[in-house]
């Protein structure tokens, strides 16, 4: 499953009023970056595990949370689910090798990490 070129996403109220499945179809149509150069940065675009992967996340986004995130292709290979907010970075990557990985920043700008395991449980607990 490959996304047409990005365009503007439906706006939230739109979006609010279908199932987290569609909401999730609709963010992946729209990803951005997937025009990057992939030789230049050493990396792969999104693949089908990747897609398969950000697809359960947002789901489960769409399921419990009303912000919106930004969906975009990662450079480390894969799909980035990205919330920007009061200067905070918190991003959700779904990598093309199958894992899902967190990513944040504490308060002194020092970059953070964990796996996230695939199952529901531990993605619930991830969007907290």
């Amino acid at each position: 499953m490959h996304p047409r070129p990005a365009e503007a996403l439906p706006s939230a109220p739109q979006l609010l009023r279908s199932s987290p499945s569609a909401q999730a179809r609709e963010a992946l149509k729209h990803i951005t970056g997937l025009d990057a150069n992939w030789s230049a940065i050493g990396s792969q675009p999104p693949n089908e595990k990747a897609y398969g992967l950000a697809q359960k996340v947002l789901e489960t986004i769409f399921s419990t949370k009303t912000r919106k995130p930004s969906v975009t292709a990662s450079a480390e290979g894969g799909i980035a689910i990205v919330y920007k907010e009061n200067g905070s970075y918190v991003a959700i990557e779904c990598l093309n090798r199958g894992s899902v990985w967190m990513l944040w920043f504490l308060s002194n700008g020092e970059p953070q990490s964990r796996r996230v395991t695939t199952s529901q449980k531990a993605l619930e607990q991830a969007i907290e």
